[in-house]
């Protein structure tokens, strides 16, 4: 069921995190989340994130930049930014080192976890 997939797109995203910045600058226009990360299944998230665009109460963007696993975990964990993410959300098809993880939580930023 393709709505049924839809909404669990967050969850599945969110593999390696969540920066809690979702909403954006004050001085922007309109909310804005971004991802990175995996490529493969980068189509679909595009999908999603067109249908989330749609049927979201509040006007949103939604951005999500196919670059790779380990370039998705330096943006999320801000590796060349002092630690600040460039990212809201990441996806990817590999683990994130203990070192990536600590520099993360120690940045004030929480994750996500499948239970």
């Amino acid at each position: 069921q393709q709505t049924m997939t839809a909404m669990h797109f967050l969850p599945l995203v969110l593999l390696f995190g969540f920066s809690g910045h979702v909403l954006g600058d004050e001085h922007e226009e309109h909310p804005t989340i971004h991802g990175s990360g995996t490529t493969n299944p980068s189509p679909f998230f595009w999908k999603v994130m067109d249908l989330f665009e749609e049927r979201a109460r509040q006007d949103i963007r939604m951005t999500y930049r196919a670059v790779g696993s380990s370039t998705g975990q330096r943006e999320f964990q801000g590796e060349n930014n002092g630690n600040v993410a460039y990212t809201d959300f990441g996806a990817g098809d590999i683990p994130m080192t203990q070192e990536r993880y600590d520099n993360v939580t120690m940045s004030g930023r929480i994750f996500q976890e499948d239970a």
